[in-house]
């Protein structure tokens, strides 16, 4: 009795946080992700809705006061064969929580027309040395 109740509180709470469903061309589709000397790409996976597809994700800090927010990412969209299709660039949004001093970003990067070929797509974070908290 009390699972069942504890399903049904979990099933209402999360009933409006479902997002769309991933396209086919998308799902098939192996997600890869890599960081630089500074962050590290976390947590990556597809997002749906409003007609738009996407890449999301997290960036997290290696080191410390290293600010993740506006880290410049590409997306690199590759065949089986491992030759490039295309490329995006995105950067990452102020994330509000209470992680001290942006050591965690949230980024999306829209994917527009997914190329049929499309077998990889890797996201990875190109993070300068400039980039560092300027206190």
């Amino acid at each position: 009795m009390k699972a069942a109740c504890l399903g049904l509180l979990v099933a209402t709470i999360l009933g409006g946080c479902v997002t769309s469903p991933v396209p086919p061309s998308a799902a098939r589709v192996k997600l890869e992700c890599s960081g630089s000397r500074l962050v590290r790409v976390e947590s990556l996976w597809w997002e749906c809705g409003a007609g738009c597809v996407g890449v999301a994700g997290w960036v997290a800090n290696r080191v410390p006061y290293v600010n993740t927010t506006s880290t410049p990412l590409v997306v690199t969209l590759f065949d089986a064969q491992g030759h490039v299709l295309r490329r995006f660039e995105g950067r990452c949004e102020a994330y509000s929580c209470r992680h001290r001093m942006n050591m965690r970003s949230r980024y999306y990067v829209r994917v527009d027309s997914l190329p049929r070929a499309t077998a990889r797509l890797k996201v990875q974070a190109l993070y300068t040395t400039t980039q560092f908290l300027a206190d």
